[in-house]
């Protein structure tokens, strides 16, 4: 009915006023290239990243050897590699919480939003934990995977 009194008012067939409803749907919707932009972003981002994260871990011992990893705990040093390393992870997650309210609005917003949620508060307990070395392991596996993701 709704549609119907649009199209006597603007002087239209129904059809034609339904077509105008989709047209102007379709507007908001990103189109193909915005998503390949965006996807190829995140791309070279998780690329470098990785990356990087191989440059700062390679040769550190509990890469190798997960016993490592608690040798020394809690008072074990933190190194600059480790201090970057999460300073990166970290500024990257908080910026894709803050331009998750001015990208498109997707299907999937929701759980993006939880998402970086989750991930921002386990890399600051691991932080505050001093869980760095295994909180480092996660970060890059998480990385590996998030290439392939893209």
């Amino acid at each position: 009915t709704d549609i119907y009194g649009l199209a006597k008012k603007c002087n239209l067939t129904e059809r034609q006023v339904e077509r105008w409803f989709r047209s102007r749907r379709n507007q908001d919707r990103p189109c193909r290239m915005k998503k390949f932009q965006e996807a190829c972003w995140r791309f070279t981002f998780y690329l470098m990243i990785t990356i990087a994260g191989i440059a700062f871990l390679y040769d550190k011992p509990w890469v190798y050897d997960l016993w490592e990893v608690w040798n020394g705990y809690p008072r074990q040093p933190l190194l600059p590699s480790q201090y970057w390393y999460y300073i990166l992870e970290m500024s990257f997650y908080w910026s894709l919480l803050f331009s998750l309210g001015s990208d498109i609005k997707r299907k999937d917003f929701l759980a993006h939003v939880i998402h970086h949620l989750a991930a921002v508060s386990l890399m600051s307990f691991s932080w505050c934990a001093n869980y760095i070395r295994s909180g480092t392991l996660v970060m890059i596996l998480h990385d590996v995977a998030d290439i392939w993701l893209e």
